[in-house]
C-alpha cells in the first residue's frame, strides 16, 4: 500500500500565497488581455466568448463576473476541480511539489519576522525578476533605481533577494513578487528636499506610485513603512505647515488619518483621490491619473 504523503502537502496559506496567474498558466490557461495588474481570461469555469474572468495579480485574487464569484487560489481550485479543500491541497502538492517546498522564495513569507532577516549584500537594482515585479506594479525602473537597491539576504541559512528600501536607521523594507518583510532596525524613511510641505505614505510603493502619477510636484516625503511609526514620525511631520496623508483606504489607514486630523488642521487626508481603490499603487495599476488641480488644497483663512 502506498504511503500517505500528507506531511509533504502544502498548507492552505502556502497555496493561497501562490501566484494565481502562474498557476493558471500551469493548467494551460492564458490571459487574452492584460491591463496593469488585471489579467482577463475566458472563464475556465464555464463557456463564454468574451473574457469576463479577471485575476488581479497585485491582490492575487480572481473574480468571475459571469458567476459573481471569486476569491483566492484555494477557492478557485475547489471550484475548478469540483473537490474538497483537502483534495485540492493534495492535488496541488503532487503537481507543484518543488514550487512550494524546494523553492520557498516563490511563496509569500507571511510569518517571517524582521529579526530573522540577515542582509548579506546590497547593490544597484539589476535582476530581471525584480524589474519585472516593478513593471507589474507600474513603477518605471529608472524611478525605482533612485530609491531602491537590490538586496541579498538570508533567512534560516537560505538565500533570497528583493527590492530594498532603506529607512532612517539603516534597516530595509524588502519586497519581491513572493516576499514581503523587513530587516532591523525598523523605522520610517524621511526625504528632505527643503520644502514647506510634506506628503506621508504608508509604504514605498505608494510613494513611488505618487511620483509616477505626479512627477513634477515639489514637496518633502515621509514613508512610514508601518502605521505603528506614526507617533514617532509626528516630530518630523509637524515641523511642516502642510501635511498631506496618502494612507490606505482600509480600516487601519483611515483610522490613522482621522487621528492625525484630530491633532491639527495641518493634516489633510488625500485618500479621496483614490477612494474606490485599496491604495495609491492599486489606483495606478488600474490605469488612473491624478491631475494638478486635484492636488490644490482649499484656501483656509488665517
Amino acid at each position: 500500500m502506498k504511503k500517505n504523503n500528507k506531511e509533504h502537502w502544502p498548507s492552505c496559506e502556502q497555496v493561497k500565497a501562490y501566484d494565481i496567474v502562474e498557476y493558471l498558466q500551469s493548467l494551460g490557461i492564458r490571459a487574452v488581455r492584460q491591463k496593469g495588474c488585471d489579467h482577463w481570461y475566458l472563464s475556465p469555469l464555464r463557456m463564454e466568448r468574451t473574457a469576463s474572468f479577471k485575476v488581479n495579480q497585485r491582490m492575487n485574487r480572481w473574480f468571475d463576473f459571469g458567476l459573481g464569484q471569486g476569491g483566492n487560489l484555494v477557492d478557485f481550485g475547489i471550484t475548478y476541480f469540483q473537490c474538497t479543500v483537502k483534495e485540492f491541497l493534495q492535488r496541488f502538492g503532487e503537481t507543484n511539489q518543488t514550487k512550494y517546498s524546494e523553492s520557498p522564495e516563490r511563496l509569500l513569507f507571511k510569518n517571517t519576522t524582521f529579526e530573522s532577516v540577515a542582509i548579506s549584500a546590497k547593490k544597484p537594482l539589476y535582476h530581471p525578476a525584480l524589474i519585472s515585479f516593478l513593471l507589474s506594479r507600474r513603477i518605471p525602473t529608472e524611478l525605482a533605481t533612485k530609491y531602491c537597491q537590490e538586496v541579498n539576504f538570508e533567512i534560516s541559512g537560505k538565500a533570497y533577494f528583493a527590492l530594498g528600501f532603506a529607512n532612517q536607521s539603516g534597516g530595509y523594507e524588502l519586497r519581491s513578487k513572493y516576499y514581503k518583510g523587513s530587516s532591523t532596525p525598523k523605522d520610517f524613511t524621511y526625504l528632505n528636499y527643503g520644502n514647506r510641505k510634506i506628503r506621508a505614505f504608508e509604504g514605498f510603493f505608494d510613494f513611488m506610485s505618487f511620483l509616477v502619477l505626479f512627477p513634477t510636484l515639489d514637496s518633502d516625503f515621509l514613508i512610514l513603512n508601518s502605521l505603528s511609526f506614526f507617533e514617532r514620525a509626528r516630530v518630523t511631520l509637524e515641523t511642516y505647515s502642510a501635511i498631506e496623508l496618502f494612507f490606505d483606504n482600509d480600516a487601519s489607514g483611515q483610522k490613522c488619518s482621522r487621528y492625525a486630523i484630530s491633532l491639527s488642521d495641518r493634516y489633510v487626508d488625500r485618500s479621496a483621490l483614490y477612494l474606490s481603490y485599496k491604495d495609491l499603487n492599486d489606483y495606478l495599476c488600474a490605469g488612473k491619473k491624478i491631475y494638478s488641480h486635484d492636488l490644490v488644497l482649499p484656501f483656509k483663512p488665517p
